[in-house]
């Protein structure tokens, strides 16, 4: 069953990427058919004079509006399943970011991080415009936009000094002693050396 229905979402999905091209197709054959018929006059007589070649018309006319209502119709639900699926995108990764990021959770902190965010999108040259398209998926940008390749040069930098910053925190030692003493049941004593 699932095998079925695999196959018949695939040759539904191969019909709905044809269709343009075959509505396409289709007004370009109706054109070339009835090119002679520029306007109503044209069809009523028509009509009167070769009522096979109306009658052609009339099947042709009602084919591609056909086509166009199938056309929309495909494309208004691949909109709204692009947008169910952005919106889930959406949801997932707000999820996935506010466990990674549990600061841009904090109502308090919050505001001054997203300044501070929007300060260095300004910084690298983005304009409020374009973070707003990019924020809705109303926009891409490829990973080859300079000030992205700047953001990432910026982010590993951070994550550099960040290992670096971990790396030089003191040990935990013991606390230095003072030559010949040593401590007996908590309290400093003389050594057997002495």
């Amino acid at each position: 069953a699932e095998a079925k229905e695999a196959a018949a979402e695939q040759a539904r999905q191969q019909y709905e990427q044809a269709l343009p091209a075959l509505l396409q197709q289709y007004q370009a054959q109706f054109s070339a058919e009835f090119q002679d018929i520029k306007t109503w006059e044209d069809v009523e007589k028509m009509q009167e004079d070769d009522p096979l070649r109306f009658q052609r018309y009339q099947l042709a006319r009602e084919k591609g509006t056909a086509l166009q209502r199938q056309t929309a119709e495909t494309q208004e639900r691949q909109r709204a399943e692009s947008q169910k699926k952005w919106k889930d995108f959406v949801l997932a990764e707000e999820a996935k970011f506010l466990e990674k990021a549990p600061e841009f959770a904090d109502k308090a902190k919050a505001p001054a991080l997203h300044a501070a965010t929007q300060a260095m999108f300004d910084d690298l040259g983005f304009t409020e415009n374009e973070i707003g398209e990019l924020w809705v998926g109303g926009k891409g940008i490829s990973l080859r936009d300079h000030r992205i390749q700047l953001l990432a040069r910026d982010a590993v930098r951070w994550r550099n000094a960040e290992k670096a910053r971990l790396a030089a925190r003191p040990k935990n030692v013991p606390p230095v002693q003072r030559p010949g003493t040593a401590a007996v049941n908590g309290k400093a004593g003389i050594s057997a050396a002495h």
